[in-house]
């Protein structure tokens, strides 16, 4: 006989992944002892996927907050009015969302998830 891997049908009542099943948007200040290491099991797995978003303008839930890009750009504005100042202003803002998507929005995701993990795994040795 074939043996097929888990899916997310499978995932029952009785499945320790069911309590996040269903899992959109939970701040990771929410997460309680294990329950990260058990969404992470549940990846390994297959069941689900894991997305940490370090800028949560545009996710449902989040809209009206200042983003982590809104306030690093504030810092590079230059607030004149002249044609080429207004045109640094675009090559500048491109430059930082270019930089904070590309590179150090995905940096900081994989450190979250490392440390998240990390403080996971403390709880269930204690």
């Amino acid at each position: 006989s074939c043996e097929t891997s888990p899916s997310l049908q499978d995932v029952d009542e009785a499945h320790y992944a069911y309590s996040f099943k269903y899992l959109k948007n939970k701040p990771v200040k929410e997460l309680r002892d294990e329950q990260f290491l058990k969404i992470s099991l549940a990846k390994e797995e297959s069941l689900l996927t894991i997305d940490i978003s370090v800028d949560m303008k545009g996710v449902d839930g989040y809209g009206s907050d200042q983003s982590y890009f809104e306030e690093i750009k504030a810092f590079y504005y230059r607030d004149e009015f002249s044609h080429q100042v207004q045109e640094w202003n675009r090559q500048r803002t491109l430059a930082i969302e270019r930089a904070l998507r590309q590179f150090l929005y995905p940096q900081m995701a994989k450190e979250l998830m490392n440390k998240l993990l990390l403080e996971a795994k403390e709880c269930v040795v204690k």
